[in-house]
């Protein structure tokens, strides 16, 4: 996530070129487009993890703060709609279920999913105006 990395750097900019585009493409087809961003579980964690002063962990929280940041702006700027599923996520931890595998998978388990879910379900309950297909 280190965004003083070129190859970091290049990769984030060629997605959000690519989201660019994506939208414009569905646009043109009367297609509604939206991100939703997916945070890694130590982001999640980061809610509970109170007093850990590991200095690679805090590392990793603040570059991704920085990418998600980016991300955002960058999404708002080209009138972008994006679903954030972090506060969902971390919701679900702080309710006792645990959203992530207890290994080191940073993948999302079922709750995870579920959580995810809900954030996208959300958005479209509060932005139902949009068109969700093809209109002809």
């Amino acid at each position: 996530m280190n965004l003083d990395d070129v190859r970091i750097s290049e990769g984030l900019d060629i997605s959000l070129k690519t989201f660019k585009i994506m939208s414009k493409m569905c646009s043109k087809q009367g297609i509604r487009f939206s991100v939703v961003l997916i945070p890694t579980k130590e982001s999640v964690f980061s809610v509970a993890a109170h007093g850990i002063n590991d200095v690679n962990y805090l590392s990793l929280l603040q570059n991704e703060r920085l990418m998600w940041e980016k991300t955002k702006n960058f999404l708002q700027a080209n009138d972008i709609p994006y679903i954030d599923s972090q506060p969902y996520l971390q919701d679900k931890l702080l309710r006792g279920l645990q959203p992530y595998p207890v290994d080191d998978d940073g993948h999302p388990n079922n709750y995870g999913h579920q959580a995810i879910v809900e954030a996208v379900c959300d958005f479209f309950k509060k932005n139902p105006a949009a068109p969700i297909g093809p209109v002809d």
